[in-house]
C-alpha cells in the first residue's frame, strides 16, 4: 500500500509518498488533495492500494481518504477500536 500525505508547508500546501521528499507543491489544500487522490486513483488502477492522509501542522494525522470515503480522525480512532 501507498500512503500519500497533504500537509501543510511555509508557501501552501505539498503532497508526498509517506516520509518521502516534497513530490508537488499547491497554492491551496484542495489543488493538494485533488492531486493525492488522483495519485491514490492512479495506483488503485493499478491493482495497487493507495491511502491520502491530511495531516495538520504538526504532522498529525487529521483526516483520511480511504476507498473513495473519506474519514475524520474521530473515525479513525471509532475504526481502530
Amino acid at each position: 500500500m501507498i500512503v500519500i500525505e497533504v500537509f501543510p508547508e511555509r508557501h501552501g500546501w505539498g503532497v508526498r509518498l509517506e516520509g518521502d521528499a516534497i513530490l508537488a507543491r499547491f497554492q491551496s489544500r484542495d489543488q493538494a488533495e485533488r492531486r493525492a487522490r488522483w495519485l491514490a486513483v492512479r495506483e488503485t488502477v493499478r491493482d495497487g492500494d493507495a491511502e491520502v492522509r491530511l495531516l495538520d501542522g504538526n504532522g498529525a494525522v487529521v483526516g483520511r481518504w480511504i476507498d473513495e470515503g473519506y474519514l475524520e480522525t474521530k473515525h479513525i480512532e471509532q475504526r481502530a477500536a
